[in-house]
């Protein structure tokens, strides 16, 4: 009989948290509706935004660590977002030797800034790995938003930013102990 009503119990928490973080995960649907309106990407826009929402819920769903870097990721995620689009909209670099696109250095170097704010913050988390990896994934997924614009070359860029920065930390940090 206990063993039932623990079950029960256990059960409504699950879809409690579930529901909780569902609801809780909605205002990050800002994100792809913003980059929507600036770079009128539409395909990229919905599939990165439910990808975003789900990994949101998941994410806080979860809890410890794994929600706490989800706080973290929105706000790095948002350098190299800002960035490529800003990059976008310029539009290309012309000098005397030809014109170049400056979104896949905008998202290398966004991916950067995001790493470093990642390492920065996860330094001081209890739960260190916890907090690097979900905050890494969801600032890739932000930052994909705008680095989707030059296509996967933009997306590995901010990605090969984002490792190269926390690598570069945790060499650091290994080397000050």
């Amino acid at each position: 009989m206990s063993d039932v009503l623990f079950e029960t119990a256990a059960a409504a928490y699950e879809r409690g948290r579930a529901r909780w973080a569902l609801l809780s995960a909605l205002p990050l649907a800002v994100i792809p509706l913003g980059s929507y309106a600036v770079g009128h990407r539409l395909a990229p826009s919905v599939g990165l935004g439910l990808a975003l929402l789900g990994l949101g819920a998941a994410l806080l769903w979860r809890g410890k660590g794994l929600g706490r870097g989800l706080a973290v990721g929105v706000k790095a995620g948002l350098v190299p977002l800002v960035l490529a689009h800003g990059a976008n909209l310029y539009g290309h670099l012309c000098t005397a030797n030809g014109c170049t696109s400056l979104c896949v250095p905008a998202c290398l170097l966004g991916g950067a800034v995001a790493g470093f704010i990642i390492a920065v913050s996860a330094a001081r988390a209890a739960e260190r790995w916890h907090v690097s990896g979900s905050a890494a994934v969801t600032a890739s997924v932000i930052g994909a938003f705008g680095c989707s614009c030059v296509g996967a070359g933009g997306i590995a860029g901010l990605v090969l930013g984002i490792a190269a920065s926390l690598s570069a930390a945790r060499l650091w940090a290994r080397a000050a102990a």
